[in-house]
């Protein structure tokens, strides 16, 4: 049978062009943000970047530029109280991170996980290499209608402050290293709004 390549790149140019743009679009979102960019922003200058303002669509979620709302919006607190700012935590980022996905995959909403290795949060720092002499982890189960990356760290950060535990994590002069993960997932109940998990991790110390 004699292939017909006219016909067949008239029919599938279009899925092709499609799904390279998808990947690419992919590969872009993840790396739109990464750890080096931290240390090059305050939060007035994070909040002036355009895309913190956008939209947050589910088929095109930037996890790390939320990461990084979070981590500013929670320095914003800090700031206000006359507080050192919080410095980067790569690792504690990884820990944070993790454990939302690891909430929203198994399908649970607590700081003790049913996954191996990972039943509590100081099995989890140690995981990623942080010797803490004190530490902390503030969690949240989210929802909004249609929010921007800013809105959305912003909500969480207000939510926590107005609960005294969190609040205290926030403004504990102790801490000086963060790490903030957050992780969406579908709740068929209410289809119209979006849901998030959400973790902050806290220490004195960062990994080694």
């Amino acid at each position: 049978m004699q292939f017909n390549w006219r016909k067949w790149s008239k029919n599938n140019v279009v899925v092709i062009l499609l799904l390279c743009s998808f990947a690419g679009f992919a590969q872009s979102s993840s790396e739109a943000w990464d750890a080096s960019y931290y240390d090059g922003h305050t939060v007035q200058t994070f909040k002036q970047l355009p895309e913190v303002h956008q939209k947050i669509a589910g088929s095109k979620f930037n996890y790390r530029l939320l990461d990084a709302a979070v981590f500013f919006r929670t320095n914003e607190e800090r700031i206000k109280n006359n507080l050192p700012q919080f410095k980067f935590s790569v690792a504690l980022e990884k820990a944070a991170l993790g454990h939302s996905i690891d909430m929203v995959q198994q399908n649970f909403y607590a700081h003790d996980s049913p996954v191996p290795g990972k039943k509590d949060m100081t099995d989890r720092l140690k995981r990623v290499g942080v010797d803490y002499r004190t530490c902390a982890e503030n969690i949240y189960n989210i929802f909004d209608e249609d929010p921007t990356y800013w809105s959305l760290a912003s909500k969480l950060v207000d939510g926590w402050m107005k609960s005294s535990g969190h609040r205290r994590n926030i403004l504990n002069p102790n801490f000086s290293y963060l790490g903030c993960g957050t992780w969406p997932y579908n709740n068929p109940e209410w289809p119209t709004y979006m849901w998030f998990k959400s973790t902050q991790n806290f220490s004195d110390k960062d990994a080694r």
